[in-house]
């Protein structure tokens, strides 16, 4: 295991948490409307 395997499930686990982020408050917004 090396840093940058470290770092790229890191930078991919950030990533997916964004996007799960987002989703939820783009349906957020939707639902106020």
């Amino acid at each position: 295991m090396n840093v940058s395997d470290i770092w790229g499930e890191k930078h991919e686990k950030a990533c997916r948490d964004t996007t799960v982020k987002n989703v939820l408050i783009s349906g957020f917004i939707n639902a106020l409307k």
